[in-house]
């Protein structure tokens, strides 16, 4: 199994190619990560029994929703990444509890929290 920062990271593999160079790469790697770490535990959640996914998903779509980025399209990004999650990584039930976006002298990299079984790593 891959770390949770490298499929996380294969999870968002789209949204980071339409990442452009210059001063706001890093929040917009973040952004993505925000994205994706919502995608995954959405998947597991809901795979888990954990509720309706099309409520969950209306929920989140409004959280990510922006003035220039409607609801509509925020879910839209979130069902890409959801299907992305469930066909890349469909048994992985860590539940991704922080992701965040660090710049280094090697480039932009990512630091993940998880959880499984009431343990934190």
């Amino acid at each position: 199994m891959p770390s949770p920062s490298d499929a996380l990271k294969a999870v968002i593999e789209p949204l980071l190619e339409l990442i452009e160079p210059g001063p706001g790469r890093t929040a917009s790697f973040q952004n993505a990560l925000e994205l994706g770490r919502e995608a995954w535990n959405l998947h597991v959640k809901c795979d888990a029994g954990g509720g309706d996914l099309e409520t969950a998903l209306d929920r989140a779509s409004q959280r990510f929703a922006r003035d220039d980025v409607p609801a509509s399209e925020a879910r839209l990004v979130l069902q890409m990444l959801l299907d992305r999650k469930r066909a890349l990584y469909p048994g992985d039930d860590r539940v991704l509890l922080d992701a965040v976006a660090v710049e280094t002298e090697d480039g932009l990299q990512l630091k993940v929290t998880w959880a499984k079984l009431g343990k934190i790593h």
